[in-house]
């Protein structure tokens, strides 16, 4: 990408003959109100700008192809996985104070009601389906559900599966997953913010428990630990592929519709807004920098996998399914192990675990775990499904289900508090934890991947009082508009304002007109998701920055790091101070950023922010009601209880509280005010900017 300078767009403005002409500051106001935009407006380059970034990380990875580049890759995989997820923060995978609760005898088979804690209070109903009078070891399936919410580990579908394993002598241990079934409905399981702000991925709770199920099986006297396959569909689909990546001893996986190229799969969402990003299980922080469906795959290799894919489905595109078992096929011809990679298409289906994906699976796992047939489908038998909701098939008492929810959140904050006080102060901290470290070195911004760098030409030297516009190309391609107010030919300073609301908003904003009237230049920016350029698919975006390791709180103090070293490059404000106006909670962490990214920042005068990162996890009143758990029917009801939205916190930054404590303890360099905690209550400290801002303007004569 070529680098791109500084574009200065100017527009005429009018007043109104009709009306008095106003004076002063007045006039300055409607001068700039009256500006109509020189650029177009939206989110266009903003979107296009994170799937060229995915593109080009996902297009330049190199997948292994030969035992020597397995073996080179796998290890360095995984372990960029399990740090992607958080894992190694959480304990060793072993289900503690296991029990069974019942056993219901069936006609060739029977269910063992188990139940096992994954994390402390985590209570996990599971059903161990087992053959009528085992003899000997046999081999097993671990079955993950999907995001089925009533019904989850008894959804018919799922059921079906079992018992037909079953009774063709198969261990099948399958759960519900937190949010799910018995541990409750609650879509806000699965979009844990806590967790994100810990530095736990939303998927490392899936894998864990699976990992803890998984050992469950490997506990069981009718088990064979060597024969132990693992399947599920949709999000236990996407982690069919996860948890075997990172298990050796899972001997064979069956994903269904659970993933696809992720360059297709981010493409084919994109419309939908990723499905307004309700469930983050699929978000795993960074993973494109390092990996495709394909490395997971890789990291399967040489062990048999199915890959189960359906028409009419559109978050898991056929065509990016058909690309990673091509590649699959090739990497286990060149191991030896050729005919291990399936491929089945159910062109009659869509999205599920229909009939047609289970006597796929069927065939797969009859052939590699108990060496009968050749691995093609096998007919389903007549089934008798009991009804999902069968008040004998429950693991906890009737109406006892059990929430994961405080569980996570207890967890998020023990992890946080160790990792806070182990954590040790680094010089990179904040933009490797924003994911833009390639992009703050030197004077220059590098975006992530790219070695063009932004240059700055002295466009404003001809710059004249009164308001214009102007603007800045990123090189993503985000065109950053602002409004310049110049006071007069000699300037002391120049103050930038942003906020949530718009750069129009801050035209009423008194610090605005005391710093003009006091003479210094006034800039007022639209950083990306800000007034000209909010974003539509602000689900998507953000389910993209978190893929790509980035923080889009981060995008933003790029946006105005990039605006004010434009300002430094003109001849008329080199070596003038410049202060920061930042109001709401994305503008505001926005503006602390780019000023300790950025050291010719004078100071920053923040307001309208949440306190602290702590309170993204201190929340004593809106905590309890996240807890909440929805109805039967009604699963989509999601409980935000005021949720902090989850693109504005960086993932771990939890891990780095006492550093941007000590960025917020400069009280000559930040203030703080008017600031909200986790809450959304006002939280102590300063209610106005003012003082701070008169007194910092004062110092400059």
């Amino acid at each position: 990408m070529r680098p791109w300078g500084l574009v200065l767009l100017l527009a005429s403005s009018c007043a109104s003959p009709r009306e008095p002409e106003p004076t002063g500051w007045d006039r300055v106001v409607r001068e700039a109100l009256a500006l109509q935009p020189a650029i177009p407006a939206g989110d266009a380059a903003i979107l296009d700008g994170l799937e060229a970034r995915a593109r080009d990380r996902l297009t330049a990875l190199h997948h292994p192809g030969s035992r020597a580049s397995l073996d080179e890759a796998v290890p360095e995989i995984r372990r960029r996985l399990r740090a992607s997820l958080g894992l190694d923060d959480l304990p060793t995978p072993e289900p503690r104070n296991r029990r069974s609760v019942g056993v219901l005898p069936r006609d060739g088979y029977q269910v063992e009601k188990l139940v096992f804690e994954s994390l402390p209070g985590v209570d996990v109903p599971a059903h161990l389906y087992l053959p009528a009078l085992p003899a000997g070891k046999r081999p097993a399936v671990l079955f993950v559900p999907g995001h089925w919410y009533s019904d989850s580990k008894t959804k018919a579908d799922f059921q079906a599966f079992a018992i037909t394993m079953a009774r063709r002598g198969f261990v099948v241990l399958t759960y519900d997953p937190f949010g799910q079934g018995e541990r409750g409905i609650s879509q806000r399981d699965h979009r844990r913010t806590e967790l994100l702000a810990a530095g736990i991925a939303q998927e490392a709770i899936v894998a864990f428990e699976s990992l803890c199920a998984f050992q469950v099986l490997l506990d069981r006297p009718e088990v064979d630990p060597s024969r132990i396959g693992m399947t599920g569909a949709s999000g236990g689909g996407f982690n069919s592929w996860i948890v075997p990546a990172l298990e050796p001893r899972i001997a064979a996986t069956v994903p269904v519709v659970g993933t696809s190229d992720f360059l297709e799969q981010l493409r084919a969402v994109r419309h939908a807004d990723w499905f307004t990003a309700k469930e983050h299980c699929h978000y795993i922080p960074g993973l494109f920098r390092y990996a495709n469906n394909h490395e997971l795959l890789a990291c399967v290799a040489p062990r048999p996998v199915l890959v189960v894919s359906a028409h009419h489905d559109i978050g898991f595109p056929v065509p990016g399914q058909r690309d990673v078992v091509t590649y699959g096929e090739l990497l286990y011809l060149s191991l030896g192990a050729e005919g291990r990679v399936g491929y089945f298409e159910d062109v009659k289906e869509g999205h599920g675990y229909q009939k047609r994906k289970r006597e796929a699976a069927y065939g797969w796992f009859l052939k590699w775990l108990k060496n009968e047939g050749d691995g093609a489908p096998v007919e389903e038998a007549p089934l008798e499904i009991p009804a999902w909701d069968l008040p004998e098939l429950r693991c906890f008492p009737p109406g006892e289900n059990h929430s994961a929810g405080p569980g996570l959140v207890a967890l998020a904050k023990r992890v946080s508090t160790r990792a806070s006080r182990e954590n040790r102060d680094e010089d990179d901290w904040l933009s490797r934890v924003l994911g833009i470290e390639a992009a703050t070195t030197g004077t220059g911004m590098d975006l992530i991947g790219e070695e063009s760098r932004l240059s700055f030409r002295p466009l404003m030297r001809a710059a004249t009082p009164g308001p214009k516009r102007v603007s800045w190309r990123m090189s993503d391609g985000v065109v950053v508009p602002a409004i310049l107010m110049r006071p007069g030919a000699t300037v002391r300073g120049v103050l930038v304002g942003v906020a949530d609301e718009g750069k129009e908003s801050l035209l009423g904003h008194p610090a605005v007109r005391l710093a003009y009237e006091g003479g210094w230049a006034v800039l007022l920016a639209d950083l990306r998701g800000m007034g000209e350029l909010s974003v539509t698919k602000p689900g998507w975006v953000y389910a993209m920055s978190l893929l790509l390791g980035e923080n889009f709180v981060g995008r933003q103090a790029l946006d105005l790091q990039a605006g004010i070293l434009a300002l430094g490059a003109e001849p008329w404000l080199r070596d003038k101070p410049v202060g920061i106006l930042a109001r709401g909670a994305y503008a505001s962490f926005a503006g602390l950023y780019a000023s300790s990214l950025h050291p010719t920042v004078a100071w920053l005068a923040a307001e309208h922010g949440f306190s602290s990162v702590r309170a993204f996890l201190d929340r004593p009143r809106s905590e309890p009601a996240s807890f909440t758990l929805a109805t039967p029917g009604r699963e989509r009801d999601v409980v935000l209880d005021r949720e902090i939205p989850h693109a504005l916190i960086p993932f771990g930054i939890l891990r780095h509280e006492r550093e941007l404590s000590g960025l917020l303890e400069n009280r000559r360099r930040v203030v703080w005010a008017d600031a909200v905690d986790g809450d959304f209550e006002p939280a102590p400290g300063p209610d106005s900017v003012m003082p701070f801002v008169r007194a910092r303007l004062e110092e400059v004569r």
